[in-house]
């Protein structure tokens, strides 16, 4: 569990770790420098499974996640966000499926702004993952959140875990998942919400910051975007092109109609339609405010 400056809700999040139903676990809590009482909040569970690890990861959350790795001693490792909560039955479950002969298990999660965390809210529903599952990844894009994955603690190792690049920074999680998915096809979906997923407002979309690792992931599996796309695949275009409508529309055209005469399923392609009937809007838009000046 990486965390900074969530002494306000650390509290509640470890709690649902010592609540699980499965006993056997350690609780590695990496922490980043913080500057608030997140340190006294850890040491105040006075439960010799819960440990916390202290570095500096210069925004990089990946480091934080890859020390924490590195130093669990159990066979299957969770990851969890400071701030996502987990149901009590969580681990019981994912392992019983693991055990079935799944080497990586994930779940839906129930969204919450941190405040009411009743069960009957709308879900952050994952993706079932078709058969071939690195075909699905590379072609549809990310469909697991990081707080719902149990996996096996050697496969994370092998593929040498989280990419520590500043370039992958948001979507590091889904670089992971591909390059295990290489290893196995052993993913499983428990299809009832086992956590929450909490949307409280404190962070801030950086379209730069995630259009900039969009091209990176799209740089760093080329080969199999060509293998298995035959080119970009369509979900990472219609991010672009999304990031692009604001501040450029002739670009998010031209991205879109990419996709739109391209070989892409019919949803994405909807979407495409619907970002070139926006960029049309703000081309238009763009040109009537210039003459009115």
């Amino acid at each position: 569990m990486p965390t900074y400056n969530r002494g306000y809700c650390l509290g509640d999040t470890i709690q649902s770790v010592l609540s699980q139903t499965y006993r056997e676990w350690e609780l590695l809590v990496v922490d980043n420098m913080s500057k608030d009482n997140t340190k006294d909040v850890i040491e105040s569970f006075e439960d010799a499974r819960v440990k916390m690890i202290q570095i500096q990861n210069h925004g990089v959350i990946a480091i934080s996640r890859n020390c924490g790795v590195a130093a669990a001693t159990g066979e299957l490792v969770s990851f969890m966000d400071s701030d996502d909560p987990w149901l009590p039955e969580k681990l019981e479950v994912s392992v019983r499926l693991i055990e079935s002969g799944m080497d990586f298990v994930y779940h839906d999660l129930y969204l919450t702004d941190g405040k009411d965390r009743s069960r009957d809210r709308t879900t952050k529903v994952s993706r079932r993952l078709r058969r071939h599952v690195l075909e699905d990844l590379i072609t549809n894009g990310n469909g697991i959140n990081t707080s719902s994955v149990v996996t096996k603690t050697e496969l994370v190792r092998r593929v040498n875990g989280f990419s520590e690049s500043r370039e992958l920074i948001g979507i590091e999680d889904y670089d992971l998942w591909v390059r295990l998915a290489e290893v196995t096809d052993k993913f499983g979906l428990i299809s009832s919400p086992m956590g929450y997923y909490t949307m409280d407002g404190s962070g801030t979309l950086n379209r730069e910051l995630v259009e900039r690792s969009l091209l990176s992931i799209a740089r760093l599996h080329n080969e199999l975007h060509m293998r298995i796309c035959g080119s970009t695949p369509g979900w990472i275009n219609i991010a672009l092109a999304r990031i692009c409508l604001r501040k450029n529309p002739a670009d998010a055209m031209r991205i879109a109609t990419k996709v739109l005469t391209g070989e892409n399923r019919l949803g994405v392609r909807m979407k495409a339609l619907v970002i070139v009937f926006l960029a049309i809007q703000g081309r238009v838009g763009k040109v009537f405010r210039e003459k009115i000046r």
